[in-house]
Protein backbone atom coordinates (compact mmCIF):
# COMPACT_ATOMS: atom_id res chain seq x y z
CA UNK A 1 0.00 0.00 0.00
CA UNK A 2 1.37 3.45 -0.80
CA UNK A 3 0.40 6.99 -0.12
CA UNK A 4 -0.62 8.94 -3.23
CA UNK A 5 -2.65 11.89 -4.46
CA UNK A 6 -6.06 10.95 -5.90
CA UNK A 7 -4.63 7.71 -7.23
CA UNK A 8 -5.87 5.67 -10.16
CA UNK A 9 -5.22 2.32 -11.74
CA UNK A 10 -2.04 1.48 -13.64
CA UNK A 11 -3.21 0.06 -16.92
CA UNK A 12 -0.44 -1.61 -18.94
CA UNK A 13 -0.36 1.28 -21.33
CA UNK A 14 0.47 1.49 -25.05
CA UNK A 15 2.11 -1.91 -25.48
CA UNK A 16 2.68 -3.30 -28.95
CA UNK A 17 0.21 -1.16 -30.87
CA UNK A 18 0.89 -0.58 -34.58
CA UNK A 19 0.07 2.90 -35.80
CA UNK A 20 -0.41 2.92 -39.56
CA UNK A 21 -0.08 5.95 -41.83
CA UNK A 22 0.85 8.34 -39.02
CA UNK A 23 0.49 12.04 -39.67
CA UNK A 24 2.63 14.04 -37.28
CA UNK A 25 1.59 17.53 -36.23
CA UNK A 26 3.56 19.90 -34.03
CA UNK A 27 1.26 22.06 -31.95
CA UNK A 28 1.71 24.72 -29.31
CA UNK A 29 -0.09 23.44 -26.24
CA UNK A 30 -1.73 25.85 -23.79
CA UNK A 31 0.59 27.72 -21.38
CA UNK A 32 3.72 26.32 -23.00
CA UNK A 33 6.61 27.90 -24.84
CA UNK A 34 7.72 24.52 -26.17
CA UNK A 35 6.39 22.59 -29.13
CA UNK A 36 4.96 19.19 -28.37
CA UNK A 37 4.47 16.58 -31.05
CA UNK A 38 1.14 14.80 -31.18
CA UNK A 39 1.27 11.80 -33.51
CA UNK A 40 -2.10 10.99 -35.04
CA UNK A 41 -3.08 8.10 -37.32
CA UNK A 42 -5.25 8.34 -40.42
CA UNK A 43 -8.27 7.18 -38.39
CA UNK A 44 -7.79 9.78 -35.66
CA UNK A 45 -5.99 7.79 -32.98
CA UNK A 46 -3.32 9.48 -30.88
CA UNK A 47 -0.05 7.70 -30.20
CA UNK A 48 0.36 7.22 -26.45
CA UNK A 49 2.48 9.88 -24.77
CA UNK A 50 5.35 8.22 -22.92
CA UNK A 51 6.25 11.01 -20.50
CA UNK A 52 3.78 13.42 -18.96
CA UNK A 53 5.81 14.60 -15.98
CA UNK A 54 6.62 18.02 -17.44
CA UNK A 55 3.19 18.69 -18.92
CA UNK A 56 0.66 20.99 -17.32
CA UNK A 57 -2.96 20.08 -16.67
CA UNK A 58 -4.10 22.18 -19.63
CA UNK A 59 -1.68 20.36 -21.92
CA UNK A 60 -2.91 16.94 -20.88
CA UNK A 61 -6.49 18.15 -21.34
CA UNK A 62 -5.53 19.21 -24.88
CA UNK A 63 -4.26 15.69 -25.64
CA UNK A 64 -7.55 14.18 -24.43
CA UNK A 65 -9.45 16.69 -26.51
CA UNK A 66 -7.47 15.53 -29.56
CA UNK A 67 -8.49 11.97 -28.65
CA UNK A 68 -12.14 12.97 -28.97
CA UNK A 69 -13.20 13.74 -25.39
CA UNK A 70 -15.33 16.84 -24.85
CA UNK A 71 -14.39 19.56 -22.37
CA UNK A 72 -17.36 18.52 -20.23
CA UNK A 73 -16.18 14.90 -20.12
CA UNK A 74 -12.59 15.94 -19.38
CA UNK A 75 -13.71 18.24 -16.56
CA UNK A 76 -15.30 15.26 -14.78
CA UNK A 77 -12.16 13.10 -14.91
CA UNK A 78 -9.74 12.51 -12.07
CA UNK A 79 -6.28 13.97 -12.81
CA UNK A 80 -4.53 10.61 -12.77
CA UNK A 81 -7.16 9.11 -15.07
CA UNK A 82 -6.38 11.84 -17.61
CA UNK A 83 -2.71 10.86 -17.51
CA UNK A 84 -3.52 7.18 -17.90
CA UNK A 85 -5.67 7.86 -20.95
CA UNK A 86 -3.02 10.10 -22.55
CA UNK A 87 -0.38 7.43 -22.00
CA UNK A 88 -2.65 4.70 -23.36
CA UNK A 89 -3.24 6.54 -26.61
CA UNK A 90 -5.95 5.74 -29.13
CA UNK A 91 -9.17 7.70 -29.43
CA UNK A 92 -12.49 7.83 -27.65
CA UNK A 93 -14.51 4.85 -28.83
CA UNK A 94 -17.82 5.43 -30.58
CA UNK A 95 -20.46 4.24 -28.12
CA UNK A 96 -24.23 4.19 -28.51
CA UNK A 97 -26.15 4.64 -25.26
CA UNK A 98 -28.68 1.86 -24.60
CA UNK A 99 -29.95 2.19 -21.05
CA UNK A 100 -29.27 3.07 -17.46
CA UNK A 101 -30.84 1.35 -14.51
CA UNK A 102 -31.04 1.84 -10.78
CA UNK A 103 -32.29 -1.19 -8.87
CA UNK A 104 -33.07 -1.51 -5.18
CA UNK A 105 -33.50 -4.83 -3.37
CA UNK A 106 -34.76 -4.54 0.18
CA UNK A 107 -33.83 -6.67 3.16
CA UNK A 108 -36.76 -9.01 2.45
CA UNK A 109 -35.50 -9.70 -1.08
CA UNK A 110 -38.09 -7.65 -2.97
CA UNK A 111 -36.61 -6.05 -6.10
CA UNK A 112 -37.59 -2.60 -7.43
CA UNK A 113 -36.45 -0.76 -10.58
CA UNK A 114 -36.37 2.90 -9.59
CA UNK A 115 -37.85 5.57 -11.87
CA UNK A 116 -39.61 8.90 -11.56
CA UNK A 117 -42.94 7.14 -11.06
CA UNK A 118 -41.92 5.28 -7.90
CA UNK A 119 -38.80 6.85 -6.45
CA UNK A 120 -40.63 8.41 -3.50
CA UNK A 121 -42.34 5.16 -2.50
CA UNK A 122 -39.04 3.27 -2.86
CA UNK A 123 -37.39 5.89 -0.68
CA UNK A 124 -39.93 5.07 2.03
CA UNK A 125 -39.17 1.35 1.70
CA UNK A 126 -35.46 2.08 1.91
CA UNK A 127 -36.02 4.22 4.99
CA UNK A 128 -37.65 1.25 6.72
CA UNK A 129 -34.59 -0.85 5.90
CA UNK A 130 -32.27 1.91 7.04
CA UNK A 131 -34.05 2.30 10.36
CA UNK A 132 -33.49 -1.39 10.94
CA UNK A 133 -29.85 -1.21 9.92
CA UNK A 134 -29.13 1.98 11.86
CA UNK A 135 -29.74 0.01 15.02
CA UNK A 136 -26.44 -1.64 14.12
CA UNK A 137 -24.69 1.77 14.22
CA UNK A 138 -24.14 2.32 10.49
CA UNK A 139 -23.93 5.78 8.90
CA UNK A 140 -25.95 7.73 6.32
CA UNK A 141 -25.69 8.48 2.54
CA UNK A 142 -27.19 10.21 -0.50
CA UNK A 143 -29.40 8.94 -3.30
CA UNK A 144 -28.00 8.63 -6.81
CA UNK A 145 -29.15 10.63 -9.81
CA UNK A 146 -28.35 9.83 -13.45
CA UNK A 147 -27.04 12.40 -15.88
CA UNK A 148 -27.58 12.23 -19.61
CA UNK A 149 -25.30 10.06 -21.78
CA UNK A 150 -22.55 9.56 -22.82
CA UNK A 151 -21.46 7.81 -19.65
CA UNK A 152 -21.54 9.79 -16.45
CA UNK A 153 -23.67 9.17 -13.38
CA UNK A 154 -23.14 11.69 -10.62
CA UNK A 155 -24.53 13.67 -7.70
CA UNK A 156 -23.25 14.97 -4.37
CA UNK A 157 -22.63 11.45 -3.13
CA UNK A 158 -21.35 9.35 -6.02
CA UNK A 159 -19.80 9.34 -9.48
CA UNK A 160 -20.11 6.21 -11.66
CA UNK A 161 -19.14 5.97 -15.33
CA UNK A 162 -18.33 3.76 -18.30
CA UNK A 163 -16.40 4.60 -21.46
CA UNK A 164 -13.85 3.04 -23.82
CA UNK A 165 -10.78 3.89 -25.86
CA UNK A 166 -10.28 2.41 -29.33
CA UNK A 167 -6.65 1.35 -29.70
CA UNK A 168 -6.59 0.05 -33.27
CA UNK A 169 -6.10 -3.35 -34.89
CA UNK A 170 -3.96 -6.20 -33.59
CA UNK A 171 -3.91 -9.01 -36.10
CA UNK A 172 -7.50 -9.90 -36.94
CA UNK A 173 -8.98 -8.05 -33.95
CA UNK A 174 -9.93 -4.54 -32.90
CA UNK A 175 -8.64 -3.66 -29.43
CA UNK A 176 -10.50 -1.52 -26.90
CA UNK A 177 -9.69 -0.52 -23.36
CA UNK A 178 -12.90 -0.29 -21.34
CA UNK A 179 -12.90 1.93 -18.25
CA UNK A 180 -15.34 2.08 -15.36
CA UNK A 181 -14.89 4.00 -12.14
CA UNK A 182 -16.89 4.87 -9.06
CA UNK A 183 -16.22 7.38 -6.32
CA UNK A 184 -18.09 8.19 -3.11
CA UNK A 185 -17.63 11.92 -2.49
CA UNK A 186 -19.70 11.44 0.63
CA UNK A 187 -19.84 8.09 2.35
CA UNK A 188 -23.05 6.05 1.93
CA UNK A 189 -25.66 6.14 4.62
CA UNK A 190 -25.07 2.46 5.35
CA UNK A 191 -21.42 1.55 4.99
CA UNK A 192 -20.30 -1.77 3.57
CA UNK A 193 -18.32 -3.53 0.86
CA UNK A 194 -18.93 -2.71 -2.82
CA UNK A 195 -18.50 -4.58 -6.11
CA UNK A 196 -17.83 -3.16 -9.59
CA UNK A 197 -17.94 -5.17 -12.81
CA UNK A 198 -17.37 -4.69 -16.56
CA UNK A 199 -19.19 -7.06 -18.93
CA UNK A 200 -19.28 -7.85 -22.65
CA UNK A 201 -21.06 -10.17 -25.06
CA UNK A 202 -20.13 -13.53 -26.56
CA UNK A 203 -18.37 -12.00 -29.59
CA UNK A 204 -15.81 -10.32 -27.33
CA UNK A 205 -12.73 -11.71 -25.61
CA UNK A 206 -10.78 -10.21 -22.72
CA UNK A 207 -7.04 -9.89 -23.32
CA UNK A 208 -5.02 -11.82 -20.76
CA UNK A 209 -3.36 -9.88 -17.95
CA UNK A 210 -4.84 -6.52 -18.96
CA UNK A 211 -7.31 -6.03 -16.09
CA UNK A 212 -6.44 -3.32 -13.60
CA UNK A 213 -8.06 -1.71 -10.57
CA UNK A 214 -6.95 0.64 -7.87
CA UNK A 215 -8.86 1.78 -4.81
CA UNK A 216 -8.16 5.19 -3.29
CA UNK A 217 -9.53 6.76 -0.15
CA UNK A 218 -9.26 9.72 2.21
CA UNK A 219 -8.72 9.14 5.93
CA UNK A 220 -6.90 12.19 7.19
CA UNK A 221 -4.66 11.77 4.15
CA UNK A 222 -4.92 10.05 0.75
CA UNK A 223 -4.08 6.37 0.24
CA UNK A 224 -4.37 3.66 -2.39
CA UNK A 225 -4.20 -0.07 -2.89
CA UNK A 226 -4.39 -2.38 -5.90
CA UNK A 227 -7.41 -4.69 -6.12
CA UNK A 228 -7.35 -8.22 -7.47
CA UNK A 229 -9.72 -9.03 -10.33
CA UNK A 230 -12.11 -11.96 -10.48
CA UNK A 231 -11.70 -13.25 -14.04
CA UNK A 232 -13.65 -16.48 -13.56
CA UNK A 233 -16.25 -15.51 -16.19
CA UNK A 234 -15.59 -15.29 -19.94
CA UNK A 235 -18.18 -12.50 -20.10
CA UNK A 236 -16.86 -10.06 -17.53
CA UNK A 237 -14.38 -8.92 -14.91
CA UNK A 238 -15.31 -7.86 -11.38
CA UNK A 239 -13.56 -6.43 -8.37
CA UNK A 240 -14.52 -6.54 -4.68
CA UNK A 241 -14.07 -3.13 -3.05
CA UNK A 242 -13.59 -3.32 0.71
CA UNK A 243 -15.04 -0.84 3.17
CA UNK A 244 -12.30 1.37 4.62
CA UNK A 245 -12.91 2.26 8.25
CA UNK A 246 -12.78 5.99 9.07
CA UNK A 247 -12.62 7.00 5.39
CA UNK A 248 -14.43 10.21 4.43
CA UNK A 249 -14.40 9.46 0.68
CA UNK A 250 -13.29 6.53 -1.45
CA UNK A 251 -13.30 5.31 -5.01
CA UNK A 252 -12.23 2.60 -7.42
CA UNK A 253 -10.84 2.98 -10.93
CA UNK A 254 -10.89 -0.07 -13.19
CA UNK A 255 -10.11 -1.05 -16.75
CA UNK A 256 -10.10 -4.15 -18.95
CA UNK A 257 -8.76 -4.55 -22.49
CA UNK A 258 -10.97 -6.50 -24.87
CA UNK A 259 -10.72 -7.64 -28.48
CA UNK A 260 -13.43 -7.88 -31.13
CA UNK A 261 -12.82 -9.77 -34.42
CA UNK A 262 -12.52 -7.47 -37.43
CA UNK A 263 -15.26 -9.48 -39.17
CA UNK A 264 -17.73 -7.52 -37.00
CA UNK A 265 -16.63 -4.14 -38.38
CA UNK A 266 -19.49 -1.60 -38.43
CA UNK A 267 -21.70 -3.83 -36.28
CA UNK A 268 -22.79 -3.04 -32.72
CA UNK A 269 -21.36 -4.96 -29.76
CA UNK A 270 -22.76 -4.54 -26.26
CA UNK A 271 -20.70 -3.60 -23.19
CA UNK A 272 -21.93 -2.73 -19.71
CA UNK A 273 -20.82 -1.84 -16.23
CA UNK A 274 -22.46 -2.49 -12.88
CA UNK A 275 -21.86 -1.25 -9.36
CA UNK A 276 -23.46 -2.60 -6.20
CA UNK A 277 -23.45 -1.18 -2.69
CA UNK A 278 -25.06 -3.40 -0.09
CA UNK A 279 -25.44 -4.18 3.56
CA UNK A 280 -27.48 -7.39 3.63
CA UNK A 281 -24.39 -9.62 3.38
CA UNK A 282 -20.59 -9.17 3.55
CA UNK A 283 -19.88 -9.47 -0.19
CA UNK A 284 -21.78 -9.40 -3.47
CA UNK A 285 -20.79 -11.20 -6.67
CA UNK A 286 -22.05 -10.48 -10.18
CA UNK A 287 -23.20 -13.10 -12.66
CA UNK A 288 -22.27 -12.13 -16.23
CA UNK A 289 -24.18 -13.37 -19.27
CA UNK A 290 -23.45 -13.71 -23.02
CA UNK A 291 -25.39 -10.53 -23.80
CA UNK A 292 -23.27 -8.38 -21.45
CA UNK A 293 -25.84 -8.80 -18.67
CA UNK A 294 -24.86 -8.13 -15.06
CA UNK A 295 -27.04 -9.84 -12.48
CA UNK A 296 -27.07 -10.53 -8.77
CA UNK A 297 -28.70 -13.63 -7.35
CA UNK A 298 -29.80 -14.38 -3.79
CA UNK A 299 -28.65 -10.98 -2.59
CA UNK A 300 -30.82 -8.77 -0.37
CA UNK A 301 -30.31 -5.28 1.01
CA UNK A 302 -28.49 -3.42 -1.75
CA UNK A 303 -28.51 -0.75 -4.44
CA UNK A 304 -27.29 -1.67 -7.92
CA UNK A 305 -26.54 0.77 -10.72
CA UNK A 306 -25.78 -0.23 -14.30
CA UNK A 307 -24.82 1.43 -17.58
CA UNK A 308 -25.21 -0.23 -20.97
CA UNK A 309 -23.76 0.80 -24.35
CA UNK A 310 -23.08 -0.50 -27.85
CA UNK A 311 -19.60 -0.21 -29.32
CA UNK A 312 -19.67 0.79 -32.98
CA UNK A 313 -17.04 -1.76 -33.96
CA UNK A 314 -13.95 -0.42 -35.69
CA UNK A 315 -14.27 3.12 -34.35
Amino acid sequence: MKKTLSSMMVMGIGIGLVFTNPASAEVNLPNSNEKFEIVKTHDGRIKGVESLENLKVEQIDHILNEMGFSQDEISKMNGQLKKDIAKAGGKKASLEFLKKEHEYTNLKGNKYIIGDHNKESIKNIETEDINEILNRNFKKSNAIQYMDPPSMVTDQGQTFNLFAIYQGEQGSNYVYQVFSSQFWNEMPRIRGNDTLGIAWGDKVKALDNTDSARQSWFAGDEFEQTLKADRSSIYGTQWKIPEINNSTARGVYTSQKISIPTQYKDSKINISSGFVHGWGQPNYSFKFGPSATIDLSNANGHHKWSLNYNINVGS
